[in-house]
């Protein structure tokens, strides 16, 4: 796995970052960036492959499957989970793993859960609605995938 090394970690690390940012100024990841780190870790695992390191190919394809799912999820969520939210998942999915990955994604709902029951706390305490409230998901995710990233 990419995610193995260092130079790696490094990479991994500045894309969740960037992504966090962007998604929290914007609301969304430009696909340019997506498309950016998707050619960064195919060149990442051929360098890997051409230098004789060993490359688990099954764990990237897995890792990489966790974004469909996630996509599939956008889709029956109607838009709860963005599908940039389901690219970045696939994208780390296949530089962490799967287990990784699953783990990342699940630790982030729950935290968005708290966030969420924090916010409808918070409007009942000042009077407002919060109905229709979102917020952009990968700003909570940085934290937990970070230390999914360095703690293993």
């Amino acid at each position: 796995m990419i995610a193995d090394y260092a130079a790696g970690k490094g990479l991994l690390a500045v894309f969740m970052a960037v992504c966090a940012v962007r998604d929290l100024r914007h609301k969304g990841i430009e696909r340019g960036l997506f498309l950016c780190m998707a050619l960064l870790e195919a060149a990442a695992y051929a360098a890997m492959a051409a230098g004789g390191l060993p490359v688990r190919w099954k764990a990237a394809a897995a890792g990489l499957l966790t974004g469909g799912g996630i996509w599939l999820l956008s889709l029956l969520s109607r838009g709860g989970i963005g599908s940039g939210d389901a690219a970045y998942f696939a994208l780390t999915g296949a530089a962490m793993g799967a287990p990784a990955n699953l783990l990342v994604f699940g630790l982030s709902m729950m935290a968005c859960v708290l966030f969420g029951l924090a916010a409808v706390f918070r409007g009942m305490l000042k009077g407002r609605s919060v109905k229709g409230l979102r917020f952009p998901l990968l700003p909570v995710v940085l934290p937990i995938g970070l230390a999914a990233l360095f703690l293993k």
